[in-house]
Protein backbone atom coordinates (compact mmCIF):
# COMPACT_ATOMS: atom_id res chain seq x y z
CA UNK A 1 0.00 0.00 0.00
CA UNK A 2 1.43 3.25 -1.23
CA UNK A 3 1.45 6.19 1.17
CA UNK A 4 -1.35 8.23 -0.13
CA UNK A 5 -3.52 5.14 -0.37
CA UNK A 6 -7.31 5.54 0.73
CA UNK A 7 -7.03 2.73 2.65
CA UNK A 8 -5.93 4.81 5.69
CA UNK A 9 -8.50 4.14 8.73
CA UNK A 10 -7.99 4.04 12.35
CA UNK A 11 -9.88 4.06 15.61
CA UNK A 12 -9.44 4.01 19.31
CA UNK A 13 -11.54 2.68 22.21
CA UNK A 14 -10.29 4.87 25.33
CA UNK A 15 -10.55 1.30 27.55
CA UNK A 16 -8.43 -1.37 26.41
CA UNK A 17 -8.22 -1.28 23.03
CA UNK A 18 -6.34 0.93 21.14
CA UNK A 19 -7.33 0.66 17.31
CA UNK A 20 -8.20 -0.85 14.16
CA UNK A 21 -5.87 0.28 11.77
CA UNK A 22 -5.81 -0.15 7.79
CA UNK A 23 -2.73 -0.94 5.97
CA UNK A 24 -1.74 2.32 5.30
CA UNK A 25 1.46 5.26 6.50
CA UNK A 26 -1.22 7.69 6.06
CA UNK A 27 -2.96 6.93 9.61
CA UNK A 28 -2.20 10.81 11.51
CA UNK A 29 -4.30 10.37 14.28
CA UNK A 30 -6.23 7.76 16.09
CA UNK A 31 -9.99 9.40 17.37
CA UNK A 32 -10.78 8.78 20.88
CA UNK A 33 -14.03 6.87 21.93
CA UNK A 34 -15.88 6.91 25.19
CA UNK A 35 -15.81 2.96 26.76
CA UNK A 36 -19.51 1.92 26.45
CA UNK A 37 -20.92 0.12 29.63
CA UNK A 38 -21.83 -2.80 28.34
CA UNK A 39 -20.43 -6.37 29.40
CA UNK A 40 -18.14 -8.66 27.36
CA UNK A 41 -20.96 -10.10 24.84
CA UNK A 42 -22.53 -6.88 23.69
CA UNK A 43 -22.17 -5.02 20.54
CA UNK A 44 -20.09 -2.67 22.16
CA UNK A 45 -17.13 -5.65 21.75
CA UNK A 46 -16.96 -5.06 18.37
CA UNK A 47 -14.31 -3.65 16.36
CA UNK A 48 -14.95 0.04 15.92
CA UNK A 49 -15.07 1.63 12.65
CA UNK A 50 -13.87 5.23 11.73
CA UNK A 51 -11.95 7.29 9.40
CA UNK A 52 -8.24 8.97 9.43
CA UNK A 53 -6.65 10.36 6.51
CA UNK A 54 -3.43 12.76 6.76
CA UNK A 55 -5.33 15.73 7.72
CA UNK A 56 -6.87 14.28 10.95
CA UNK A 57 -5.45 14.67 14.78
CA UNK A 58 -4.26 12.84 17.35
CA UNK A 59 -6.83 12.08 20.29
CA UNK A 60 -5.97 12.36 23.59
CA UNK A 61 -3.80 9.76 25.58
CA UNK A 62 -4.69 6.09 25.53
CA UNK A 63 -7.25 5.44 28.74
CA UNK A 64 -6.30 1.75 29.36
CA UNK A 65 -7.30 1.52 33.09
CA UNK A 66 -8.29 5.77 33.23
CA UNK A 67 -5.16 5.20 36.02
CA UNK A 68 -1.76 7.32 35.64
CA UNK A 69 1.66 5.88 35.40
CA UNK A 70 2.70 4.24 38.45
CA UNK A 71 6.20 5.39 39.71
CA UNK A 72 7.51 1.96 39.47
CA UNK A 73 6.74 1.42 35.93
CA UNK A 74 9.73 1.65 33.32
CA UNK A 75 10.28 5.11 32.38
CA UNK A 76 9.59 4.11 28.70
CA UNK A 77 7.03 1.34 28.07
CA UNK A 78 7.21 -0.87 25.06
CA UNK A 79 5.14 -1.72 22.18
CA UNK A 80 5.00 -5.58 21.58
CA UNK A 81 5.02 -6.43 17.21
CA UNK A 82 2.86 -9.68 16.93
CA UNK A 83 3.05 -11.62 13.36
CA UNK A 84 -0.13 -12.69 12.21
CA UNK A 85 -0.42 -12.33 9.13
CA UNK A 86 -0.56 -15.74 7.72
CA UNK A 87 0.39 -16.34 4.15
CA UNK A 88 4.53 -16.40 4.59
CA UNK A 89 7.40 -14.18 5.21
CA UNK A 90 9.10 -12.67 7.99
CA UNK A 91 7.88 -9.68 9.59
CA UNK A 92 10.18 -6.68 9.95
CA UNK A 93 9.69 -3.10 11.70
CA UNK A 94 10.68 0.85 10.47
CA UNK A 95 10.65 3.20 13.00
CA UNK A 96 10.90 7.13 11.78
CA UNK A 97 10.42 10.32 12.71
CA UNK A 98 6.41 11.06 11.26
CA UNK A 99 7.32 15.18 10.24
CA UNK A 100 10.34 14.54 9.19
CA UNK A 101 10.87 11.44 8.09
CA UNK A 102 14.15 10.63 9.65
CA UNK A 103 14.85 7.09 11.46
CA UNK A 104 14.62 6.54 14.88
CA UNK A 105 18.04 4.50 15.15
CA UNK A 106 20.21 3.30 12.68
CA UNK A 107 17.61 3.05 9.98
CA UNK A 108 18.06 -0.72 9.67
CA UNK A 109 14.90 -2.80 9.64
CA UNK A 110 14.54 -4.46 12.99
CA UNK A 111 14.98 -7.53 14.58
CA UNK A 112 17.66 -8.07 11.91
CA UNK A 113 16.68 -11.80 11.63
CA UNK A 114 13.26 -10.86 11.26
CA UNK A 115 10.10 -11.88 13.02
CA UNK A 116 8.65 -15.61 12.65
CA UNK A 117 4.78 -15.82 12.27
CA UNK A 118 3.29 -16.51 15.33
CA UNK A 119 6.00 -14.31 17.22
CA UNK A 120 6.23 -11.03 18.95
CA UNK A 121 9.65 -8.58 19.44
CA UNK A 122 9.58 -6.07 22.27
CA UNK A 123 9.89 -2.16 20.39
CA UNK A 124 10.82 -0.19 23.26
CA UNK A 125 8.82 3.55 23.55
CA UNK A 126 12.42 5.50 23.44
CA UNK A 127 10.69 8.79 22.66
CA UNK A 128 9.08 11.66 23.96
CA UNK A 129 5.17 10.41 23.49
CA UNK A 130 4.12 14.35 24.46
CA UNK A 131 6.04 15.46 22.21
CA UNK A 132 7.11 13.58 19.22
CA UNK A 133 5.29 12.41 15.93
CA UNK A 134 6.42 8.62 15.19
CA UNK A 135 5.66 6.41 12.75
CA UNK A 136 6.23 2.52 12.65
CA UNK A 137 6.08 0.61 9.32
CA UNK A 138 6.00 -3.10 8.96
CA UNK A 139 7.10 -5.12 5.96
CA UNK A 140 6.87 -9.01 5.63
CA UNK A 141 9.67 -10.61 3.17
CA UNK A 142 12.08 -14.11 3.32
CA UNK A 143 14.86 -12.71 5.56
CA UNK A 144 17.56 -13.50 2.95
CA UNK A 145 15.76 -10.54 1.15
CA UNK A 146 16.14 -7.73 3.53
CA UNK A 147 19.65 -8.81 4.30
CA UNK A 148 21.92 -5.17 4.32
CA UNK A 149 19.12 -3.14 3.19
CA UNK A 150 18.49 -0.10 5.41
CA UNK A 151 14.52 0.83 5.55
CA UNK A 152 14.98 3.58 2.80
CA UNK A 153 15.95 0.64 1.18
CA UNK A 154 13.67 -1.89 1.98
CA UNK A 155 10.22 0.98 1.55
CA UNK A 156 11.66 1.53 -2.16
CA UNK A 157 11.88 -2.06 -2.52
CA UNK A 158 8.60 -2.77 -0.95
CA UNK A 159 6.97 -0.48 -3.09
CA UNK A 160 7.94 -1.52 -6.10
CA UNK A 161 6.10 -5.42 -5.09
CA UNK A 162 2.97 -3.34 -4.27
CA UNK A 163 -0.05 -5.54 -5.72
CA UNK A 164 -1.65 -4.02 -8.52
CA UNK A 165 -5.66 -3.16 -7.43
CA UNK A 166 -8.32 -5.83 -7.49
CA UNK A 167 -9.61 -6.00 -12.23
CA UNK A 168 -12.96 -4.66 -12.14
CA UNK A 169 -15.23 -6.58 -13.87
CA UNK A 170 -16.12 -5.45 -17.48
CA UNK A 171 -18.28 -6.49 -20.30
CA UNK A 172 -16.00 -9.84 -21.62
CA UNK A 173 -17.67 -13.54 -22.58
CA UNK A 174 -20.89 -14.31 -20.87
CA UNK A 175 -19.24 -17.93 -20.15
CA UNK A 176 -15.52 -16.58 -19.07
CA UNK A 177 -16.19 -17.40 -15.68
CA UNK A 178 -14.73 -15.44 -12.21
CA UNK A 179 -10.92 -14.44 -12.32
CA UNK A 180 -8.57 -17.16 -11.19
CA UNK A 181 -7.39 -16.51 -7.70
CA UNK A 182 -3.39 -16.04 -6.81
CA UNK A 183 -1.79 -18.95 -5.92
CA UNK A 184 -2.57 -18.74 -1.85
CA UNK A 185 -0.28 -18.08 -0.05
CA UNK A 186 2.25 -16.15 -1.93
CA UNK A 187 5.73 -16.44 -0.62
CA UNK A 188 7.04 -12.76 -0.28
CA UNK A 189 10.33 -12.94 -1.43
CA UNK A 190 10.27 -9.46 -2.81
CA UNK A 191 9.52 -7.30 0.23
CA UNK A 192 5.91 -6.49 0.61
CA UNK A 193 4.15 -3.54 2.91
CA UNK A 194 2.66 -5.15 6.09
CA UNK A 195 0.63 -1.82 6.87
CA UNK A 196 2.04 1.27 9.40
CA UNK A 197 1.02 3.32 12.36
CA UNK A 198 1.23 6.69 12.78
CA UNK A 199 1.76 7.58 16.67
CA UNK A 200 0.70 11.25 16.94
CA UNK A 201 2.13 13.01 20.71
CA UNK A 202 -0.24 11.50 23.41
CA UNK A 203 -1.89 8.22 21.63
CA UNK A 204 1.02 6.20 23.65
CA UNK A 205 2.49 6.80 26.86
CA UNK A 206 5.27 6.47 28.58
CA UNK A 207 5.37 3.41 31.08
CA UNK A 208 2.38 1.77 28.93
CA UNK A 209 2.42 -1.44 27.28
CA UNK A 210 0.68 -2.08 24.14
CA UNK A 211 0.74 -5.02 21.55
CA UNK A 212 0.52 -4.05 17.52
CA UNK A 213 -0.85 -6.94 15.76
CA UNK A 214 -0.37 -7.16 11.61
CA UNK A 215 -3.33 -9.56 10.93
CA UNK A 216 -4.84 -10.89 7.79
CA UNK A 217 -2.99 -11.69 4.61
CA UNK A 218 -0.64 -9.62 2.05
CA UNK A 219 -2.39 -10.55 -0.74
CA UNK A 220 -6.24 -10.19 -1.98
CA UNK A 221 -7.62 -13.54 -1.80
CA UNK A 222 -11.42 -15.07 -2.41
CA UNK A 223 -13.30 -17.62 -1.88
CA UNK A 224 -12.24 -19.75 1.18
CA UNK A 225 -9.55 -17.53 2.18
CA UNK A 226 -12.54 -15.42 4.19
CA UNK A 227 -11.73 -18.17 6.63
CA UNK A 228 -8.03 -17.86 6.71
CA UNK A 229 -7.73 -13.60 5.89
CA UNK A 230 -10.58 -12.87 6.37
CA UNK A 231 -13.51 -10.84 4.47
CA UNK A 232 -12.13 -8.20 2.27
CA UNK A 233 -13.01 -4.95 2.67
CA UNK A 234 -15.73 -4.07 1.23
CA UNK A 235 -14.45 -0.89 -1.09
CA UNK A 236 -10.85 -1.67 -1.97
CA UNK A 237 -10.87 -5.82 -1.03
CA UNK A 238 -7.77 -5.48 1.24
CA UNK A 239 -7.44 -8.43 3.43
CA UNK A 240 -4.97 -6.82 6.43
CA UNK A 241 -5.31 -4.51 9.47
CA UNK A 242 -3.22 -3.69 12.05
CA UNK A 243 -4.51 -3.98 15.92
CA UNK A 244 -2.97 -1.46 18.67
CA UNK A 245 -4.31 -2.41 21.63
CA UNK A 246 -3.27 -1.50 25.54
CA UNK A 247 -2.63 -4.09 27.90
CA UNK A 248 -4.38 -3.28 31.45
CA UNK A 249 -1.99 -0.95 33.88
CA UNK A 250 -3.58 -1.56 37.03
CA UNK A 251 -2.56 -4.86 38.89
CA UNK A 252 -3.86 -6.83 41.25
CA UNK A 253 -3.57 -6.79 45.19
CA UNK A 254 -1.93 -10.05 45.44
CA UNK A 255 1.54 -10.90 43.75
CA UNK A 256 0.89 -14.46 43.62
CA UNK A 257 -1.67 -14.61 40.97
CA UNK A 258 -1.59 -12.79 38.06
CA UNK A 259 -4.04 -10.33 35.26
CA UNK A 260 -4.87 -11.58 32.01
CA UNK A 261 -6.93 -9.67 28.78
CA UNK A 262 -7.97 -11.46 25.26
CA UNK A 263 -7.49 -9.81 21.74
CA UNK A 264 -8.90 -11.47 19.10
CA UNK A 265 -6.77 -10.16 16.69
CA UNK A 266 -7.95 -12.66 13.61
CA UNK A 267 -9.86 -11.29 11.27
CA UNK A 268 -11.20 -14.70 9.88
CA UNK A 269 -12.81 -14.71 13.76
CA UNK A 270 -15.66 -12.67 13.89
CA UNK A 271 -16.05 -13.55 17.59
CA UNK A 272 -14.80 -15.67 19.82
CA UNK A 273 -13.96 -16.59 23.92
CA UNK A 274 -11.19 -17.94 25.63
CA UNK A 275 -10.88 -20.07 28.42
CA UNK A 276 -7.82 -21.68 30.72
CA UNK A 277 -7.29 -24.65 31.00
CA UNK A 278 -6.14 -26.70 33.96
CA UNK A 279 -3.90 -29.85 34.97
CA UNK A 280 -6.40 -31.47 37.20
CA UNK A 281 -10.20 -32.11 36.79
CA UNK A 282 -10.87 -28.74 37.54
CA UNK A 283 -13.52 -26.98 34.72
CA UNK A 284 -12.25 -24.51 32.55
CA UNK A 285 -12.36 -21.08 33.29
CA UNK A 286 -13.91 -18.93 31.13
CA UNK A 287 -11.85 -15.58 30.82
CA UNK A 288 -14.09 -13.46 28.40
CA UNK A 289 -16.86 -14.16 25.60
CA UNK A 290 -18.45 -13.49 22.75
CA UNK A 291 -15.27 -11.04 21.87
CA UNK A 292 -15.19 -9.23 18.54
CA UNK A 293 -12.16 -8.71 16.17
CA UNK A 294 -10.01 -5.95 17.39
CA UNK A 295 -11.58 -5.75 21.09
CA UNK A 296 -10.05 -6.34 24.17
CA UNK A 297 -11.72 -8.38 27.41
CA UNK A 298 -12.34 -7.83 30.13
CA UNK A 299 -11.62 -3.77 29.97
CA UNK A 300 -9.79 -4.79 33.56
CA UNK A 301 -7.35 -7.77 33.10
CA UNK A 302 -9.40 -10.90 35.11
CA UNK A 303 -6.95 -11.58 38.05
CA UNK A 304 -6.08 -15.64 37.98
CA UNK A 305 -4.79 -17.43 40.61
CA UNK A 306 -2.54 -20.81 39.18
CA UNK A 307 -1.18 -20.97 36.37
CA UNK A 308 -2.89 -22.96 33.34
CA UNK A 309 -1.55 -25.60 31.09
CA UNK A 310 -3.51 -24.29 28.31
CA UNK A 311 -5.37 -21.75 26.28
CA UNK A 312 -8.76 -22.86 24.94
CA UNK A 313 -10.66 -20.66 22.22
CA UNK A 314 -14.55 -21.20 21.57
CA UNK A 315 -16.04 -20.34 18.64
CA UNK A 316 -19.77 -19.81 18.41
CA UNK A 317 -20.47 -20.24 21.83
CA UNK A 318 -19.49 -24.10 21.97
CA UNK A 319 -19.08 -25.73 25.19
CA UNK A 320 -15.90 -27.90 23.64
CA UNK A 321 -12.74 -26.40 22.63
CA UNK A 322 -12.69 -25.03 18.97
CA UNK A 323 -8.85 -24.72 19.13
CA UNK A 324 -5.91 -25.24 22.07
CA UNK A 325 -2.16 -24.60 22.71
CA UNK A 326 0.00 -25.38 25.25
CA UNK A 327 0.43 -22.16 27.62
CA UNK A 328 4.23 -22.92 27.82
CA UNK A 329 3.92 -22.51 24.25
CA UNK A 330 2.23 -19.31 24.08
CA UNK A 331 4.76 -17.74 26.92
CA UNK A 332 7.80 -18.79 24.56
CA UNK A 333 6.17 -16.93 21.92
CA UNK A 334 6.41 -14.01 23.40
CA UNK A 335 9.29 -11.51 23.11
CA UNK A 336 10.37 -12.27 26.97
CA UNK A 337 9.69 -16.02 26.89
CA UNK A 338 8.87 -16.46 30.02
CA UNK A 339 6.34 -15.99 32.60
CA UNK A 340 6.56 -14.19 36.22
CA UNK A 341 3.26 -14.50 38.80
CA UNK A 342 2.17 -10.50 40.14
CA UNK A 343 2.04 -8.82 36.88
CA UNK A 344 -0.63 -8.43 33.79
CA UNK A 345 -0.99 -10.24 30.50
CA UNK A 346 -2.71 -10.29 26.98
CA UNK A 347 -3.53 -13.59 25.10
CA UNK A 348 -3.68 -12.49 21.60
CA UNK A 349 -5.39 -15.41 18.87
CA UNK A 350 -3.86 -14.84 15.83
CA UNK A 351 -4.46 -16.92 12.04
CA UNK A 352 -7.31 -18.82 10.59
CA UNK A 353 -10.28 -20.04 11.93
CA UNK A 354 -10.18 -23.30 13.76
CA UNK A 355 -10.27 -25.85 11.17
CA UNK A 356 -9.49 -24.11 8.01
CA UNK A 357 -7.32 -26.24 6.59
CA UNK A 358 -5.24 -24.78 3.06
CA UNK A 359 -1.63 -26.24 2.14
CA UNK A 360 1.22 -23.22 3.13
CA UNK A 361 -0.81 -21.07 5.00
CA UNK A 362 0.53 -21.09 9.09
CA UNK A 363 -2.00 -22.55 11.49
CA UNK A 364 -4.07 -21.06 14.36
CA UNK A 365 -1.77 -19.58 17.85
CA UNK A 366 -1.93 -17.97 20.77
CA UNK A 367 1.15 -15.30 22.13
CA UNK A 368 1.36 -14.28 25.34
CA UNK A 369 2.14 -10.25 25.71
CA UNK A 370 3.51 -9.48 28.70
CA UNK A 371 2.23 -6.00 30.09
CA UNK A 372 2.94 -3.91 33.50
CA UNK A 373 5.36 -6.18 36.03
CA UNK A 374 4.83 -6.44 39.36
CA UNK A 375 6.93 -4.01 41.18
CA UNK A 376 8.88 -6.64 43.31
CA UNK A 377 9.94 -8.43 40.36
CA UNK A 378 8.39 -11.67 41.24
CA UNK A 379 10.53 -15.24 40.23
CA UNK A 380 10.11 -15.90 36.59
CA UNK A 381 8.77 -19.87 35.67
CA UNK A 382 9.14 -21.11 32.72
Amino acid sequence: MRDVSPFARAALLAASLLGILACSTDTAGLARRAPSGGAAGTDADAAPGGSGGSDSSAGAAAGGSGTTSPPDDPAGGSIEVVHGLVDGGSLFACVRDAASAEPLGDDAPEPSEGIAYGRGWSLPIGWDVAARDVEVELFVAVPAAVAGLSCSALRDRAELADPLPLPVPDAGPLDAGPAPEPPFPVEPTQPRRAGSVRLAPGVVRAGGHYALVAAGCTQPGGGAANDVCGPADDLFGARQELVLAEIANELGARDDSFGLQFLNASRALSRGDLALQWESQREPLGVSSEVGFGAVRPRDAAQIDDEPIGLELHVRGESLSSFTQLWSDAVQASSAGVFARGGNYLAVYIGPLPGAVIAGVSPPRFVLVPGRAAPDGAALAQ
